[in-house]
């Protein structure tokens, strides 16, 4: 039921104000258990007396007086609609979160020998929007209001849904039909575009100015399709000024996006967001953040078809994948200066950076990589309007312009196959360019100043007469120490096991018989202090050219890693949290988690490059 005057408000139908549950809830319990499948008491007190439907848990703790810190779900499929307070079949209801109560999901439940077995995945617990069960995500209307663009004629095929778009969007009938109309009659035109989900809940689950001790852990959060009739996006989720935190969950099938956050500071850790976005033109996000900070950390984007993650503010996102994202690519940073680290970008595609575009914030982008994203105009890895700083970071194989990123558009020459930057400032340290193309600058180009060391550039393209430079080009570009086109750097492997460049399996690691080997700065003002790798930036002296240092392990510095070097090995070894080290023990620090410590977590690291796999 909804449970925040907001949704009142929007709703068509009546408020029900009267919490029925059945049977008694358990007296000032701590955990409440909800299981599809239970057949005793349903009053939560048990695994084999829990609550049937998960409202009838949320209602009856929302009445506890707060003494209800944990609602624990069993294994099944539960739909907002169903229990004693709903009307079945209201797209209104949802699953409304409350401040200070984990809901967590996963569990085997009851009549398992143990209930209390946790796997998101073998017991998976499924929060579905699916309200008549009909869903096939395979099924599209044949309107070309929805997904097609013309650019030659205003208007589209069907004359109502055509009114409905061009009461909100003037030029829609007067101009052509281009994205936005197409965006909007997702909205408007349902049944044209997804004839079997408009039925289906507009919010799944919703988080009302919640604290952060609220939790929804272990779901799979599916059929969310927000259109028309509600004022909030969200299809999955949607937090309006709440702090919740969301981890373990996955957002898979939703519109137009998977969760929208707004005006708080989630904390959203280990979350899966696949297959999200509306059917057509690509409308809509996996996970939009506005006017908020949230940390995100260890999340997948995958096959997202409105682009991954739309976000702003200053809070760090760390060790998120972002795979074949369409529409508007992997991540559109809006303002802020967030710290991106340890981030892989793959084969993602938008109109401008396929995989990361920064609109007008001042990111610092540490260890990350760029592996065969497009852009139909600037930058196939990169766009950037305002300001960044990349540390160690990988862009191989990406390209700009030579396709057409949506029906009706005109191919583009493209700039920047890796990096095209606006008028904002680019600080690019020990990074590495290695097979990007583009019309114009193949790797890296822009009208803002960019400062460059320890960076190399190799084999990137560019196809246009007069191009500017295959691999970097800028007016106000400051380049040191750093290889440029010319000899091969000898990497490890530049194209990889499938002997394609641009793809996760590319070993830009420096060969022992690298030139980049030591021939960076020898006196360099600014270094990272680790690698993309996470050792020692500075081995043997002095700092290579690229994003991985070579010489772990390499303890006499001869470009081996041979039993002289074990001689060295118990001089060094401090044991556990007893560093620091002598500087030319560097080379055996491998635990990038533990640096300035050198232990038998090292050691294990130490014997695997010694002995070979």
């Amino acid at each position: 039921m909804r449970g925040a005057l907001v949704w009142a408000l929007l709703s068509s139908s009546p408020l029900i104000l009267l919490h029925l549950v059945p049977g008694s809830p358990p007296a000032f319990g701590e955990v409440w258990y909800v299981d599809d499948d239970a057949g005793g008491a349903n009053d939560g007190s048990s695994w084999c007396d829990a609550y049937v439907y998960l409202q009838d848990a949320l209602d009856a703790a929302r009445n506890s007086g707060g003494s209800v810190a944990e609602i624990r779900v069993a294994q099944g499929t539960y739909t907002p609609d169903r229990g004693a307070a709903q009307i079945p079949g209201d797209q209104w209801a949802t699953f409304e979160l409350i401040s200070g109560v984990a809901v967590r999901g996963g569990y085997a439940g009851c009549p398992a020998p143990d209930p209390e077995a946790r796997d998101r995945l073998v017991y998976e617990t499924i929060l579905s929007g699916d309200l008549a069960g009909d869903d096939d995500t395979t099924l599209r209307g044949d309107s070309n209001c929805c997904y097609a663009e013309m650019r030659d004629t205003p208007g589209c095929d069907d004359p109502v849904c055509q009114e409905q778009v061009c009461l909100g969007i003037e030029g829609c009938c007067e101009d052509y039909w281009r994205r936005s109309c197409g965006n909007w009659a997702e909205n408007v035109c349902c049944e044209l575009c997804r004839p079997t989900r408009c039925e289906n809940s507009l919010h799944v689950v919703t988080a009302i100015d919640v604290e952060p001790t609220t939790v929804l852990d272990g779901f799979t959060v599916t059929g969310g399709e927000r259109h028309g009739a509600s004022a909030y996006r969200g299809g999955g989720l949607s937090s309006q000024g709440g702090s919740p935190t969301i981890t373990n969950c996955r957002f898979v099938e939703n519109a137009p996006d998977a969760m929208f956050t707004f005006r708080g500071e989630p904390r959203i850790t280990n979350c899966d967001f696949i297959d999200n976005g509306w059917y057509g033109l690509g409308s809509g996000r996996a996970l939009y953040n506005l006017m908020n900070e949230v940390e995100i950390r260890n999340c997948r984007f995958i096959r997202n078809r409105g682009g991954a993650l739309a976000t702003e503010g200053s809070k760090p996102i760390v060790g998120c994948t972002f795979v074949q994202n369409t529409g508007y690519g992997g991540l559109y940073l809006g303002r802020g200066a967030p710290t991106i680290s340890d981030c892989t970008f793959i084969g993602n595609e938008g109109k401008y950076g396929g995989g990361m575009l920064n609109s007008s914030g001042f990111p610092q982008l540490v260890n990350c990589a760029f592996y065969g994203n497009s852009a139909s105009i600037f930058g196939g890895g990169l766009d950037t309007a305002g300001s960044v700083i990349l540390i160690n970071c990988v862009f191989s194989g990406n390209r700009a312009g030579g396709f057409v990123a949506y029906p009706g558009a005109l191919p583009q020459p493209g700039w920047g196959g890796a990096v095209e930057q606006g008028l904002g400032s680019v600080l690019a340290l020990g990074c590495t360019f290695v097979g990007n193309s583009a019309g114009y600058a193949g790797a890296m180009t822009g009208a803002g100043r960019a400062d460059i060391a320890q960076c190399v550039f190799w084999e990137n393209t560019c196809t246009q007469w007069n191009c500017g430079g295959a691999q970097v080009f800028g007016p106000a570009y400051f380049i040191e120490h750093s290889w440029i086109g010319g000899a091969d750097p000898l990497f490890v492997d530049a194209d990889g096991a499938d002997d394609t460049v641009g793809t996760e399996d590319d070993n830009l690691r420096l060969s022992a018989d690298s030139p980049l080997i030591n021939a960076g700065d020898p006196d360099p003002p600014l270094v990272p202090y680790l690698d993309a790798d996470g050792h020692e930036r500075i081995l043997c002296g002095r700092v290579d050219i690229g994003a991985y240092e070579f010489g772990i392990g390499d303890h006499n510095c001869n470009r081996v890693v041979e039993l002289v070097d074990f001689a060295a090995w118990h001089t060094c070894m401090t044991g556990p949290d007893n560093g620091p080290f002598d500087a030319c023990c560097e080379a055996f620090d491998f635990d990038a988690s533990s640096i300035g410590d050198i232990d038998l977590k090292d050691f294990a690291g130490f014997q695997l490059t010694l002995t070979g796999p």
